[in-house]
């Protein structure tokens, strides 16, 4: 077991297959499993057996092979948390954890751009006038055109009745002389 990861024991839990006698027509017998350790070749019938079982392989291996001590083993057993590898699997098993981590770094630092660029159009739509703001700037603009236009109106009647009574002055005038 190497240094660099943590030892998981998956012991012998009961295992029992349900299948069918092939001498008996229809008759479910039980079938125990048995554990052989790939080092070494020894069978293990006991469910109480000394073996580690790969999370990765799922191949057994026996306490002996592996110099593991009685109570180093107990202290794994206990350890619901731990994670062992056989030395087959290990290898394996690292890079696929750094290549792992390698994906979600590259998905956060993606993500990480994707709220940056997400942010900066929310920040965009917001800076921009809006549909309504811009009908509203246009009916402000028609209701000052629209005064300005009647001003323009009564200016220029003003003007046409000034502009006729001065007419009228001058022609009153010149019909006195």
């Amino acid at each position: 077991m190497a240094s660099n990861t943590k030892p998981c024991v998956r012991a012998h839990k009961t295992r029992s297959t349900t299948r069918k006698d092939s001498t008996s027509a229809g008759v479910n017998t039980v079938i125990d499993d048995e554990w052989t350790c790939v080092k070494c070749a020894s069978v293990f019938k006991d469910e109480a057996s000394n073996l580690l079982e790969c999370e990765y392989c799922d191949h057994h291996w026996c306490i002996t092979c592996l110099s593991i001590k009685d109570d180093e083993y107990d202290v794994m057993k206990r350890r619901a948390d731990l994670h062992w590898y056989c030395p087959s699997c290990q290898e394996k098993v690292l890079r696929a954890l750094t290549t792992e981590k390698t994906i979600e770094k590259r998905c956060q630092e993606y993500m990480d751009q994707v709220e940056t660029r997400l942010a900066k159009a929310e920040t965009d739509i917001k800076e921009r006038v809006t549909i309504t703001q811009l009908d509203q700037a246009v009916s402000t603009l028609n209701t000052k055109i629209n005064k300005l236009q009647m001003s323009n109106d009564e200016t220029n009647k003003k003007i046409d009745s000034t502009v006729s009574s001065n007419i009228d002055n001058i022609d009153t005038a010149t019909k006195k002389t």
